[in-house]
């Protein structure tokens, strides 16, 4: 064909970027650069329709409905009540849905509940097991708060470094939702701002646009780091000759009044956060009683409610509160409370 150089590249965000990544399977030859981003590896353990087995209901059922209620078009469920987050409290046993609603029409809907355990089904769905190594330059990219495809990027990121004699195997990282680095702009998450950095440009001119360049034209120079991520909270991106980068173990210690430092003699204050959990009537967002989330912003049009009574106090009342977020690697997006110990070693982070 005219006009070309022979040299490919292809690149892609979610279902996308799960078609570029099945070519690091068997690669053309001319194939000279990949770009997987925000796609999923494997749906059992932490992409999409699950959290290391934990099924995510409202997720997978709705989207199983969009994709194979109809073959010509996507569909969205048609929930006969205006509050949704009630309508799953109502629902009851999971095998309602199909006895209630689907009467078994939608076939990856009925695998999901056949197969609750990470059984065959599940391990043959895993594409991701077959990389075995980096044999096409790719840039895996990733979200920290994506909360669709979590897992799958790095996983890939993990797999490829088995053998990766030639440094082909980077990752690129910054506290984006699902695909937030292809928003025409990024400068923040939520009520997070990035301190003037719009990721979003910074990202696809200074990361993307070069790298591809690279590998096809021969244009630039190659970037000499392993992984390059955008650090919120010091608001700067970040680049690593090794990812995981080299790090000290440090512990942390739970204190008696359930908060945590890296000093277990540091004195206990009365100064204390807790979210009590209430199911039946918790907390979904703030504002409106009933949220579309689109699927830029990391979900398929589906519904959300909020406006029942969760709240996060401080102590002592009236007291300033401050949020940090800061994000380095998959593990920084787990949130937990621990309640058990005080005093002991509670975990041990990487600084």
């Amino acid at each position: 064909m005219p006009n070309n150089n022979g040299k490919v590249g292809i690149f892609g965000v979610s279902y996308d970027g799960l078609t570029a990544a099945m070519t690091l399977l068997h690669p053309h030859p001319a194939l000279k650069a990949i770009s997987e981003q925000a796609l999923a590896a494997d749906q059992w353990m932490n992409d999409d329709d699950h959290r290391y087995g934990a099924l995510r209901e409202s997720y997978a059922f709705e989207y199983a409905v969009l994709e194979q209620a109809d073959k010509h078009a996507n569909t969205n469920f048609k929930f006969e009540t205006y509050d949704t987050y009630s309508w799953y409290l109502d629902l009851g046993p999971l095998s309602n849905i199909n006895a209630k609603y689907l009467h078994g029409s939608l076939p990856y809907w009925n695998s999901i509940v056949a197969h609750p355990d990470y059984d065959a089904f599940w391990k043959d769905e895993a594409w991701v097991n077959q990389v075995k190594g980096a044999f096409v330059p790719n840039l895996n990219v990733a979200g920290f708060w994506d909360q669709e495809d979590p897992w799958g990027p790095w996983e890939i990121y993990r797999r490829s470094e088995q053998s990766d004699p030639n440094r082909h195997n980077l990752m690129v990282a910054g506290p984006w939702f699902h695909g937030q680095w292809h928003n025409a702009q990024a400068e923040s998450i939520g009520a997070i701002s990035f301190g003037g950095h719009d990721t979003a440009v910074e990202f696809r001119e200074k990361i993307e646009a070069p790298w591809f360049r690279y590998w096809l034209h021969g244009s630039g120079e190659r970037f000499p780091w392993k992984a390059s991520t955008f650090q919120s909270g010091s608001n700067s991106w970040r680049t690593y000759a090794t990812w995981p980068p080299a790090a000290t173990a440090t512990n942390v210690y739970l204190l008696s009044n359930h908060t945590l430092s890296f000093d277990r003699r540091r004195p206990v204050t009365s100064s204390c956060s807790t979210c009590p959990t209430r199911p039946a009537r918790s907390r979904i967002a703030s504002g409106r009683s009933r949220r579309r989330i689109p699927p830029a912003t990391g979900g398929a049009g589906r519904s959300r409610i909020n406006g029942s009574p969760t709240i996060a106090r401080t102590w002592p009342p009236g007291s300033a509160r401050r949020s940090i977020v800061t994000s380095r690697s998959p593990a920084s997006s787990r949130r937990s409370c621990l309640r058990r110990h005080p005093g002991r070693t509670a975990t041990s982070w990487s600084s």
